[in-house]
């Protein structure tokens, strides 16, 4: 028996140590200074902090969204008389409570848009297809540096110029470089905007 009392002694104090800890931490002291303050080292401080958070029961995540669907579906049920006769309040209550249930289903959740058999989506900026572009590519064209970022989509390296090869839809890159004003088959012409 003497062993078990001891053993309940030492939870007790770790428990009431992991309380303080939490406590201080919460209103604000630094890992240092609760160590400082509990004469102990600051490993000890963080893995107290880390018990006690660990030991604050959570109610799962799915358990409380049916709990607050219900909520919401007794709260439309009880404006029901209020909402038939068109009561602005109620009516303004109703959509607060309609928001917040189609928050808790997820109906508000970002769409996942795929392309074509579940692959990317095929993005073509006037006729090009960009979809095969880097990330430093796509931040270019984002900062206003299209002519490289363009040309490298159309597979005409790009680099330095301020010139972008324009593709017509259906035509492809090279062809449209070359339909470009200038001098007859040379490609070098001035640039046509996009339409």
């Amino acid at each position: 028996m003497a062993n078990s009392s001891k053993r309940d002694a030492r939870k007790v104090a770790l428990a009431e140590k992991q309380r303080l800890a939490l406590e201080l931490r919460l209103k604000g002291a630094s890992i240092r200074a609760i160590a400082a303050e509990m004469k102990t080292a600051k490993s000890n401080v963080d893995r107290w902090i880390d018990e006690a958070i660990a030991a604050i029961p959570v109610e799962p995540a799915e358990k409380l969204r049916k709990i607050q669907l219900e909520r919401t579906e007794r709260y439309l049920r009880d404006m029901d008389a209020q909402l038939s006769a068109g009561e602005t309040p109620a009516v303004r209550a109703a959509i607060r409570t309609l928001d917040h249930q189609a928050e808790l289903t997820g109906l508000y959740a970002p769409t996942q848009v795929t392309g074509k058999d579940g692959g990317p989506v095929e993005v073509k900026v006037s006729g090009i297809n960009v979809s095969h572009l880097s990330d430093s590519d796509l931040a270019e064209l984002a900062a206003g540096r299209i002519p490289d970022a363009l040309a490298r989509a159309a597979g005409l390296g790009g680099g330095g110029g301020d010139r972008a090869p324009q593709a017509d839809a259906g035509a492809d890159a090279a062809g449209a470089a070359g339909d470009q004003a200038g001098s007859p088959g040379d490609g070098e012409g001035t640039p046509r905007p996009v339409p």
